[in-house]
């Protein structure tokens, strides 16, 4: 027979977004939303993600690190035009829904 028992969990959930460049705050209604950027910034969250992976020979075990920064649209803006002066070609895939 089973029995159970009611439980309280405490749970992290983010409340606040800043950009770690400029240091700018979200205005917290969404996270991602940027009022006071020149871009049109609705629901606009910019995280820069990068990922190194170690494993060994077999596979079965390893490492990792990560790396997270999140931008406001002005400076994720400035970040792409540097990039893009570096020779990449990035450009948005258009999508709708």
């Amino acid at each position: 027979m089973k029995t159970y028992k009611e439980v309280t969990e405490t749970r992290k959930t983010q409340d606040k977004l800043f950009c770690d460049i400029c240091k700018k705050e979200s205005n917290g209604r969404y996270l991602g939303d940027w009022l006071t950027s020149s871009v049109n910034s609705f629901d606009n969250e910019i995280t820069i993600k990068h990922s190194k992976r170690e494993v060994t020979y077999f596979y079965d075990t390893g490492s990792s690190d990560e790396l997270e920064v999140d931008l406001c649209p002005d400076c994720f803006s400035e970040v792409l035009e540097f990039i893009r002066s570096k020779g990449a070609k990035v450009d948005y895939v258009h999508a709708e829904w």
